[in-house]
């Protein structure tokens, strides 16, 4: 029986768990980290040139040694960094280079063996025997880049605003996906969530006016979209009058702008919201799915929404 492994805690380490002890699972964005491509390319060409510099000592002389100096270097290539950019190392660990993470732990050990210190010969052999592994494994990898046009969909911090993630913490995610969807060019799948971020809000305007139910026992949980719409349609009529004879003329102002929002809302469930979920359709140009999230330039609409729509702000009757 094999005794329980510890549970890793940050995100290097789920990753690192996830290639050792699962490689064939799928891990989702949100356990992923960023990696710079830069900073792979800036370590490449800094191993080349170490590679280049023992040859050229050690054909100098079979029995010179690295310095002081050297060595220094050489653990900031292999693990430490530059201070601008991470060490080799650390890369190996993220993308589960098995092979040239234990070519550089060995590496380093013998860098390190205080009383050792190894030829520049040595020091060209494991360099290029690293450098092999590199190629080796980067070859059987296939990697996403996400271009510049798009990478600030990547794992937003806020694609909406903070202001609705604050509001509204349980569609954080879908608002996230979305932009991550984007970034990946897998558009149809941007439509899906930003379709369930549309969802939840209607859900919120629902509850926001008191609707329970619709069509007499249907939990607004387990509703469609569309007949939570028409409850919506239908009570906004009453609620204004109610509200004008109270003469509360905030919550005027607040009813006739969730009227507003009744096109809008419709808009979304016949242009995306129905042919996404029942596939009608496929979204493949990426201007499909951004033009959903043209709200999120109407600042001022969207604040408007959260503000009158999140769960402090309810009203009771």
């Amino acid at each position: 029986m094999k005794p329980a492994t510890k549970q890793p805690h940050n995100a290097l380490e789920r990753v690192a768990d996830a290639w050792e002890h699962a490689s064939h699972r799928l891990f989702s964005l949100w356990d992923m980290i960023q990696f710079s491509a830069a900073g792979i390319a800036h370590n490449w060409q800094w191993l080349l040139g170490e590679m280049d510099a023992a040859h050229k000592s050690a054909e100098a002389s079979e029995a010179s040694k690295p310095t002081k100096i050297d060595i220094n270097r050489l653990n900031g290539l292999l693990k430490s960094g530059n201070g601008a950019q991470k060490g080799l190392l650390p890369f190996c660990e993220l993308l589960g280079l098995k092979l040239s993470k234990d070519r550089i732990e060995h590496f380093l050990m013998i860098l390190n063996i205080t009383n050792l210190i190894p030829t520049f010969r040595v020091v060209h052999s494991e360099l290029q025997g690293l450098q092999m592994a590199l190629w080796q494994e980067l070859s059987e990898m296939k990697c996403v880049a996400i271009t510049k046009g798009v990478v600030d969909f990547f794992e937003p911090p806020a694609l909406f605003g903070r202001e609705v993630d604050t509001a509204f913490p349980s569609v954080k995610r879908d608002i996230k996906d979305a932009g991550n969807c984007l970034a990946l060019d897998l558009n149809t799948a941007a439509v899906f969530h930003l379709m369930r971020t549309v969802e939840f809000g209607v859900r919120e305007l629902a509850k926001r006016l008191n609707i329970a139910t619709v069509n007499s026992n249907t939990a607004i949980t387990f509703a469609t979209l569309g007949s939570i719409i028409e409850a919506i349609n239908q009570k906004l009529p009453n609620l204004r009058e109610q509200a004008k004879t109270k003469g509360d003329a905030q919550e005027v102002a607040s009813l006739e702008f969730f009227s507003e929002l009744l096109p809008e809302m419709r808009g979304f469930q016949y242009a995306w919201r129905d042919p996404v979920m029942h596939a009608r359709t496929r979204f493949d140009e990426p201007h499909e799915a951004e033009n959903i999230l043209e709200a999120r330039q109407k600042r001022a609409w969207v604040a408007q929404a959260t503000r009158l729509c999140r769960p402090a702000t309810r009203r009771t009757e």
